[in-house]
């Protein structure tokens, strides 16, 4: 009884090797589709704002005491220099 359930297991699973190769080509097609509308979307998103966000937040942490003088002169140093090379770059 096992060998014909086992037979009958491949028969289908051979039957329809090709409807599940295209099941998972059609998900992976969608997946792909999907990320490209999404990276669309953000594509405009302004790194200025985003780099004043992080530089907000760099002063709490500052301000909290988990971050020496040294430390914040340090990033909020890096970030302005990202902001103003974004701000050059949209001028050009």
């Amino acid at each position: 009884m096992q060998a014909a359930d086992a037979e009958k297991f491949w028969e289908v699973m051979s039957a329809t090797t090709w409807m599940w190769v295209g099941l998972i080509v059609a998900l992976l097609a969608l997946a792909w589709f999907a990320s490209r509308i999404r990276s669309w979307f953000h594509e405009d998103d302004d790194p200025a704002g985003a780099t004043d966000r992080m530089l907000s937040e760099i002063r709490e942490i500052y301000a909290d005491g988990d971050l020496s003088e040294e430390e914040f002169r340090s990033i909020k140093g890096r970030l302005l220099q990202r902001r103003e090379g974004a701000a050059t770059e949209d001028d050009e």
